[in-house]
């Protein structure tokens, strides 16, 4: 999948996945300052059940986390496509 997948975004989101194990919904919020580069963890609140999440990563997916803005959104056009679907159909 990730050879065949050219937008940078949506391969370093998809391998971030598989390296984490994170779920969709969250990994698309995920944002810079969720990281702790000292004791190579990822911090965030669930999506869905507002839990606190805690994740170590290692060097595969310290090295996808670098390629990734350092602030903000990680994932920043998916999140906004995220949103959209989450609104989706809009109500009257």
């Amino acid at each position: 999948l990730l050879e065949h997948e050219r937008d940078p975004e949506i391969r370093d989101y998809l391998e971030l996945l598989w390296h984490s194990g994170a779920s969709q919904g969250d990994a698309v919020q995920l944002k810079a300052e969720d990281i702790d580069w000292t004791r190579q963890t990822l911090s965030f609140f669930r999506v869905k059940t507002g839990s606190t999440s805690l994740l170590r990563f290692g060097p595969d997916t310290a090295a996808v986390l670098k390629r990734r803005p350092a602030a903000g959104l990680l994932f920043p056009r998916l999140a906004r496509v995220s949103d959209l679907a989450q609104t989706w159909p809009p109500t009257h």
